[in-house]
């Protein structure tokens, strides 16, 4: 199974935190291999606007922050009844 993780360089990024800032985590939420940084950006937006972007400044900040990222594909694997993970090339 494919999938995406949030990065910055080589650190798994904590989604929760984005409006604070860049935080690494070790449990990163797992994308669907079609998801874009760009979608997820648009989605940001969209929930912005209706919540009102002047009444929660941190959905700009989180936004400026998801674009200094990358989603990275993982796959996952079952071994032995064991769940491992793999980072596979980007291309």
């Amino acid at each position: 199974m494919i999938f995406k993780v949030l990065t910055y360089g080589s650190i798994l990024v904590d989604e929760s935190m984005l409006f604070q800032g860049i935080y690494s985590t070790t449990e990163p939420k797992l994308y669907d291999s079609n998801t874009t940084i760009e979608s997820l950006i648009e989605y940001r937006e969209f929930v912005g606007k209706i919540l009102g972007q002047s009444k929660f400044p941190r959905f700009d900040f989180s936004v400026e922050n998801l674009k200094k990222c990358t989603l990275t594909k993982v796959m996952l694997t079952i071994q032995e009844g064991e769940l491992a993970s793999e980072q596979i090339n980007n291309n």
